[in-house]
């Protein structure tokens, strides 16, 4: 299976099953057969470019995560995370920022302590 429709099946999955949206729900949305939906998840088929489109735009799906090849993103959430601060815009990030600096680094900090820990025992 190429790459991109690994991507593409992986990445719809995991969108919808976080939304916690049924396969048929996603093909209304998306205004496309819910066997489209389907075939994508499973690898197979060939949605049509405006089809494809409309899913990952209904699953908020950043299509570096289907088409980048440098895109080496761990998870759904990462991935999240990427397109929320792309949808920002510049006002809107350097707000962020300084909120978002400190926190990463706690986060970092407790899991550094956490592997720390597990280490001793």
């Amino acid at each position: 299976m190429h790459d991109y429709v690994k991507n593409l099946a992986d990445a719809v999955r995991a969108a919808r099953e976080n939304a916690s949206m049924s396969q048929k729900k996603l093909a209304e949305l998306a205004e496309c057969d819910d066997r489209t939906i389907l075939n994508i998840e499973n690898g197979r088929g060939n949605p049509q470019f405006h089809t494809l489109c409309t899913i990952m735009e209904c699953l908020d799906i950043p299509y570096e995560q289907i088409f980048d090849k440098h895109s080496k993103s761990a998870s759904f959430e990462k991935d999240r995370l990427t397109q929320m601060i792309h949808n920002c815009t510049d006002k809107e990030a350097r707000e962020l920022l300084p909120v978002v600096e400190p926190l990463i680094s706690l986060v970092k900090k407790r899991n550094s302590d956490r592997k720390n820990a597990t280490a001793k025992n």
